[in-house]
């Protein structure tokens, strides 16, 4: 029986025929490693994508809802008796305080040392303009009234639910997070709320309005905010 012998050629062949399958080996143990999913340690260190946060709704900003008021001041001096004083204040009634379309109320009176002092203060949806032009016309029919108006900016607007009844919660709900003084002026019902009056934030808005939806149990986005401002 013979015998066949790997001739020198062959058998110098052969580490490079070995050499070979190691390389192709090594590439099939690098594709597999790269193409293995990512380790629990390799997961935790690969930084997460934060969510964009999502802004609350807010009720409409409260320079949309912006109102002049006005405050009338009036001084009239030489008044000695009681009499002189309820006159005054009938003339002051019909003429600044009875404007067709507005709010009046008068505060801060005094009568001292024959002098007579009060405050009107005044809220039109169309704005200042009767309230001065009444006063002017006061000025005009007794000028020994010393008379002086400023104007009040002020925010103004209605909420409104969208409900047939309500409950008597919402508006001093939303009235416990409104400024209040004798330049604030409100009216409502079951349902709505009229607000006029100075030196409300936004902060203080966003606040009656959930104070009130909340009392009504309704959602803040179904309460609208309406302007007072020429309505």
């Amino acid at each position: 029986m013979s015998v066949h012998r790997p001739s020198a050629t062959t058998r110098r062949r052969a580490p490079g025929a070995l050499a070979l399958l190691g390389a192709v080996l090594s590439a099939l143990i690098a594709v597999t490693a790269t193409s293995a999913p990512a380790s629990a340690a390799t997961r935790a260190t690969t930084p997460a994508v934060a969510a964009t946060p999502v802004a609350a709704p807010r009720t409409a900003p409260v320079a949309a809802l912006a109102l002049v008021g006005t405050s009338t001041q009036v001084t009239v001096h030489r008044v000695y008796r009681r009499g002189q004083v309820l006159w005054i204040e009938h003339v002051l009634d019909e003429r600044l305080l009875g404007i067709d379309g507005c709010q009046a109320r008068r505060s801060g009176t005094s009568w001292h040392a024959g002098t007579y002092r009060t405050t009107v203060h005044t809220v039109c949806p169309a704005g200042p303009a009767a309230a001065e032009a009444a006063a002017r016309a006061l000025v005009r029919s007794r000028p020994w009234y010393r008379v002086a108006v400023t104007r009040v900016p002020l925010v103004a607007f209605t909420l409104l639910a969208d409900l047939p009844t309500g409950n008597g919660r919402a508006v001093p709900a939303a009235l416990a997070h409104l400024p209040e003084g004798p330049a604030a002026f409100v009216e409502g019902d079951d349902v709505s709320l009229t607000y006029a009056g100075p030196g409300v934030t936004q902060a203080q808005l966003d606040a009656a309005l959930a104070a009130f939806a909340s009392a009504l149990g309704v959602p803040a986005r179904t309460v609208s905010v309406i302007p007072l401002a020429g309505s």
